[in-house]
């Protein structure tokens, strides 16, 4: 039986967004920007499937202003838009849907 590590695709409310962007990166937290390429994507899922997991935010662009970091969310137009990324990658052949789940509610892994 394979064990698969799943890419759930959730919205979030204003306040959870807000400790996001405050929120120190780490070995389970990463931010990224809505413009990254679908290839660099997949090694930081791939960097989560081989260690413990951990959470990926799409959509947070960061930029350094005298010295200090600073984050906005720039995200996604529509509550779709985001699962055309893992669309991308499902066509280039780096992730699939888990077995078993609908493609509504589809939960990802690394293939």
């Amino acid at each position: 039986m394979r064990n698969y590590m799943s890419i759930e695709v959730v919205e979030i409310t204003s306040d959870q967004l807000n400790q996001i962007l405050v929120a120190e990166e780490s070995h389970f937290l990463d931010l990224k920007s809505i413009d990254i390429q679908p290839g660099k994507l997949c090694k930081f899922i791939s960097g989560f499937a081989n260690a413990d997991g951990g959470e990926l935010f799409i959509g947070i662009d960061e930029d350094t202003v005298v010295g200090k970091k600073t984050r906005a969310w720039r995200g996604f137009t529509d509550r779709y838009s985001n699962k055309n990324i893992f669309y991308r990658l499902r066509k280039k052949g780096l992730i699939k849907i888990v077995p078993g789940k609908s493609r509504i509610n589809a939960k990802w892994c690394k293939v």
